[in-house]
């Protein structure tokens, strides 16, 4: 039988994390026989990732464990999850995300209730969780935004796994993303799952490494024009998307990497000439950062 849901962790050296995960996932290790398949994508790891694994295996935890023969890079590692994944839908589950209680139990709860391209994770304290249906793509997209790249808030629909080039996207760091675009919007409904499903970390120290506005600017509106081109999502849609993530994402990471440089955690080459690209011609980059700015003073002072 085919599982309802893959849940794939694409890991490297996270051994502490993958205890977590494992931890949580043993209070519903019974849906994990038939329903989900629980798959680990090691990445030629240096910790015991794999002595991990065989102790929660024995331990009644059915998964399945993958060590890459070498590192293929993170875009690598996620396309190895998703051409391993058995099930109708599938989760990439950040290695450093650890799920709440109950989340397996509770998302298979909500996947059976409709035949879906994706699923968006939408966190917000509240209590139990809200699914908002949209048979609108352009509205759905708009509504989930640039939170269409963080792979641990998207669940999607596997019949669109084989209709992606993986290897065209290999070096975006978002190698992911075409895949939740093809599916949101060749499908006839998609939803937005409201509620609480990750513990609250402070995981900042795991982040960086890579231009920022590279990938989050560069490669990612370069995926969503392609879109755009096909037909398939509107323009509006795309310059809505635009500015949200220029407003609440981006315009922090302009000040505190470019203009203030106190963020060391990010590449920033070539940085000014990407965000002039896309957003030199509108008026809400400049007010944006200046609200910004203001704020930070009167925060300071205050």
């Amino acid at each position: 039988m085919q599982p309802l849901l893959s849940i794939c962790i694409p890991i490297y050296n996270r051994a502490a994390f993958l205890v977590r995960i494992l931890d949580r996932m043993m209070g519903e290790k019974n849906l994990f026989q038939e329903d989900v398949q629980l798959y680990v994508s090691d990445n030629c790891s240096q910790d015991n990732l794999e002595e991990i694994c065989v102790r929660y295996q024995k331990q009644g935890l059915n998964l399945e464990y993958h060590r890459n023969n070498e590192n293929l890079g993170m875009d690598g590692n996620f396309t190895n999850c998703f051409l391993n994944a058995r099930g109708k839908y599938v989760l990439l589950l950040g290695s450093d995300d650890i799920p709440v209680t109950g989340f397996t139990g509770m998302l298979l709860q909500f996947l059976k209730e409709g035949d879906f391209g994706l699923v968006h994770l939408k966190s917000v304290k509240q209590n139990g969780y809200i699914l908002t249906e949209y048979h609108d793509c352009n509205e759905f997209l708009s509504a989930v935004n640039y939170w269409i790249t963080f792979i641990s808030a998207n669940v999607v629909n596997a019949h669109f796994i084989n209709d992606i080039d993986w290897n065209a996207f290999h070096g975006t760091m978002i190698t992911q993303v075409p895949l939740y675009l093809e599916a949101s919007c060749k499908s006839d409904k998609n939803a937005i799952l409201s509620g609480s499903f990750y513990e609250e970390e402070n995981d900042s120290k795991n982040n960086g490494g890579y231009n920022l506005f590279h990938v989050f600017v560069e490669n990612l509106f370069d995926i969503f024009d392609s879109y755009v081109k096909k037909g398939l999502m509107s323009k509006k849609t795309l310059a809505r998307i635009k500015e949200i993530e220029y407003r609440e994402f981006l315009t922090g990471f302009i000040v505190e990497c470019l203009i203030q440089k106190r963020n060391k955690h990010f590449e920033v080459k070539d940085s000014w000439a990407i965000l002039w690209k896309h957003y030199g011609h509108s008026l809400y980059a400049y007010s944006s950062l200046v609200n910004y700015m203001v704020k930070s003073f009167m925060r300071k002072v205050g």
